[in-house]
């Protein structure tokens, strides 16, 4: 198996958010629309589940620190404190506003991950909390147009405010070294796309472009962190780090009530083939961050079979939820 990374520098902020599946549709829907071989034959593999690569979605990044959703966990010893004595009940509401500064924390260091998942939260998110964000995310102000319904002439101007990174990090998972071509073709029409076109809501207005985009090799650290992920799913535990769609089977596996799951819905834009007509749907993918348990009962193991996800697909479409 081999590591990459793809390293993106935005000009400003970017409308739709970079998510794996949403990266993935874009790259394919130009590689049919440009007639592009390489492109159209990566899809077939897609389709028929013959994977060369797996991307993770885009993380915030700094120059040298990259950071994910913080995984989904639920600290039961706050019920515990509850049920003790009248001093850990006091201890607790002392702590109060400290455990409402972790709460807030969304994103954590990708080389904490690891520390991260061996029960060393607290730690973690102690030291997140001392992190400046506002070096990382940039804020932008978006001036637009209000254009009523029916009064098209009797315009507004608004302003929106948006935040953005300075630096975008995608990993990518080639499951054979073999195959590493295949993904260079990939990542060459992307960066071109991107840089040239832009990247989806906006791309005509030159802000939704990228400065630059890189493929780079991981730290030693970061592979570390990746292997550690791997080797987590051999004991029945996995880290969701893109958008992930489970088939009827894989759903039966899971154990929900020990699974920490965030549902990442979205109404997307679809065509009816019987009239041609759009019409907005919906998918449902579990989101980056959720951290899944499989069930070990006596019907269903987990040794037997691990997760790998599917895709949805509309009449001109094809949204990809294969696991990292």
């Amino acid at each position: 198996m081999l590591y990459k990374k793809i390293e993106l520098y935005p000009k400003t902020w970017i409308k739709t958010p970079l998510e794996s599946d949403t990266i993935l549709w874009y790259v394919f829907a130009f590689g049919f629309a440009q007639d592009n071989d390489d492109i159209k034959q990566i899809f077939e593999d897609y389709k028929s589940w013959k994977l060369p690569f797996l991307i993770t979605n885009a993380f915030v990044s700094s120059e040298n620190e990259v950071f994910v959703p913080r995984p989904i966990y639920f600290d039961t010893r706050w019920g515990n404190q509850m049920k003790s004595d009248e001093n850990n009940l006091k201890k607790a509401i002392e702590n109060e506003s400290e455990r409402k500064k972790k709460k807030k924390v969304s994103l954590i260091k990708f080389t904490d991950l690891k520390r991260y998942l061996s029960n060393k939260q607290d730690e973690i998110l102690d030291n997140t909390i001392q992190i400046d964000f506002d070096d990382i995310i940039q804020q932008d102000v978006i001036w637009k147009n209000t254009i009523p319904r029916f009064h098209a002439a009797d315009t507004n101007p608004f302003a929106e405010n948006a935040d953005f990174a300075k630096k975008y990090t995608i990993y990518v998972k080639i499951f054979d070294e073999k195959e590493s071509d295949i993904f260079l073709n990939f990542f060459n029409f992307m960066k071109n796309l991107f840089e040239t076109i832009g990247f989806w809501a906006g791309k005509s207005r030159w802000f939704w472009k990228f400065k630059k985009i890189e493929l780079v090799d991981l730290t030693e650290q970061e592979k570390e962190i990746l292997d550690f992920v791997e080797e987590w799913k051999k004991q029945g535990n996995y880290l969701v780090l893109n958008n992930y769609k489970p088939t009827n089977e894989e759903l039966e596996m899971i154990d929900f009530d020990n699974s920490y799951i965030d549902i990442n819905w979205k109404n997307t834009k679809t065509i009816q083939e019987f009239n041609e007509n759009f019409f907005k749907g919906n998918m449902n993918f579990i989101k980056a961050g959720s951290v899944i348990n499989m069930r070990s009962d006596e019907k269903v193991g987990w040794g037997q079979m691990s997760l790998k996800g599917s895709y949805y697909e509309s009449w001109k479409g094809v949204n990809f939820g294969y696991l990292f």
